[in-house]
């Protein structure tokens, strides 16, 4: 009989993708009438994070020139001091936040002014989709047992210690998408294509959830597979708990799993035995165990992995430290059990 901590709702599973999304910025200088100044970057596609190059001409030769940058969506105006050199040129750089969309820059010496076109920008080509499996009962048993895969509540049906399974859909409409590899440990880390954090603990149930991840696995498909429909939902009858093993032909391991975090964009280095943070994460690190650094055009990109619903007999008499000693739970507890 289930122990009343940890009543398992998985529309309770916060799970969050920061995808790869490409952004665009206007690469035509709009020339003011009353000014020969003009002002481009040096792409008009960057990857989210990716140092933006911006350039000028016709400013008062070695003047001071304030370059004021519109963050997508009003998030912010950020400003740039630059000085002409003495043909009125200049070159600065940007490191933008990690935020996706448009970003539109102005730039003047209180004389010239200019600004990127008003047009300057596309949406995202790059979209990403999740789905958890619904479980709607316990025979015939894992990995048969029968459901579908839904972005809502996976049902009432899950037990302590059932090992839940899940999907993320990374899908490309548009040209081809580079994923930075490397790693940052910054908020939702920086420089890397994504993160999935998810319920560890419930102060207010003093509930763990989620505690082992296992089976990580990826496959590339084209948007015309009917495996995966046009709104990102995989098919049940083609992938399920039961095929995954052979519908994701490719594995790979997270180079960092299970650490604690917090919805506001922190990654923490330790946490209290009693007080456990309320979220972990795993990375999604592109190049890792052969997960792609790209996604080409009109592909999708495929994650499987399984989550440990946890046993409240092991967390109630502080069990939990055996799984650094016992394989492969030592392996699926990640930082949290290491040492």
């Amino acid at each position: 009989m289930r122990h009343r901590k940890t009543v398992f709702r998985a529309s309770s599973l916060v799970i969050a993708l920061l995808t790869v999304i490409i952004l665009a910025v206007g690469l035509v200088g709009v020339v003011h009438a009353q000014s020969a100044a003009a002002i481009q970057t040096d792409k008009t596609k960057y990857s989210l994070g990716e140092t933006m190059v911006i350039s000028g001409t016709g400013f008062t030769p070695d003047g001071a020139v304030t370059i004021t940058v519109q963050q997508p969506g009003n998030n912010g105006i950020d400003s740039l001091s630059v000085t002409a050199d003495s043909s009125g040129s200049f070159v600065r750089s940007y490191s933008p936040p990690m935020i996706p969309g448009r970003y539109k820059f102005d730039a003047t010496d209180g004389s010239n002014d200019a600004l990127t076109a008003a047009t300057y920008a596309d949406a995202a080509k790059v979209g990403a989709d999740k789905a958890g499996w619904r479980l709607d009962a316990r025979t015939p048993p894992y990995p048969d047992w029968p459901g579908d895969w839904t972005t809502g509540d996976l049902g009432s049906n899950y037990r302590e210690g059932d090992w839940v399974s899940y999907i993320f859909t990374l899908t490309n409409t548009g040209n081809t998408a580079a994923i930075p590899s490397d790693v940052a440990q910054s908020p939702f880390l920086a420089n890397t294509w994504g993160n999935i954090y998810y319920d560890f603990f419930t102060a207010s149930k003093s509930a763990i959830f989620v505690d082992l991840l296992k089976n990580f696995r990826w496959v590339v498909i084209s948007t015309s597979d009917p495996a995966v429909g046009n709104n990102g939902k995989p098919d049940n009858t083609i992938i399920n708990p039961a095929t995954a093993d052979t519908y994701f032909t490719n594995t790979w391991w997270p180079n960092t799993l299970n650490k604690p975090y917090d919805v506001s964009g922190h990654v923490q280095s330790s946490e209290s035995q009693t007080a456990p943070a309320g979220f972990h994460f795993f990375t999604l690190d592109a190049g890792t165990g052969d997960l792609p650094t790209t996604i080409a055009p009109n592909t999708r990109l495929l994650i499987y992995f399984e989550a440990h619903l946890s046993i409240t007999f092991v967390w109630e008499n502080g069990l939990e430290g055996e799984y650094a000693t016992h394989s492969p739970a030592n392996t699926e507890g990640g930082a949290e059990y290491a040492g």
